[in-house]
């Protein structure tokens, strides 16, 4: 399980076509914002233990716990699913990189 701490209006970006935005975090639960393709498909409030499946159930994504206004989200998915923090994605995009490959298929220049 990879492990992604985010804070309200953070994302995450699964599959080069999902995009899970953060929407509130609070003492004991988080709202999730979650599109396909930029447009909202479900929006879901979970607490600590609970989740929600993405990709015909490919990839869970879990509340873990929380770090003062963080949430720590813990993601399972298969190694050929892509996973990126946001704010990677818009960067590899913006140099021209293919989201949807996982990490360790990208160039080696961008795996650092």
């Amino acid at each position: 399980m990879l492990t992604i701490t985010r804070r309200a209006d953070e994302t995450i970006v699964i599959a080069g076509i999902h995009v899970v935005t953060v929407e509130v975090v609070t003492h004991n639960a988080l709202q999730l914002l979650i599109s396909e393709s930029a447009e909202p498909q479900l929006r879901r409030q979970i607490h600590r233990g609970e989740g929600v499946s993405l990709c015909d159930d490919l990839v869970r994504i879990e509340l873990t716990g929380f770090h003062g206004t963080s949430a720590r989200i813990g993601i399972s998915a298969p190694p050929e699913i892509s996973i990126y923090r946001g704010e990677l994605a818009d960067r590899l995009r913006a140099e021209g990189i293919d989201i949807t490959q996982p990490l360790h298929a990208l160039p080696a220049r961008h795996t650092a």
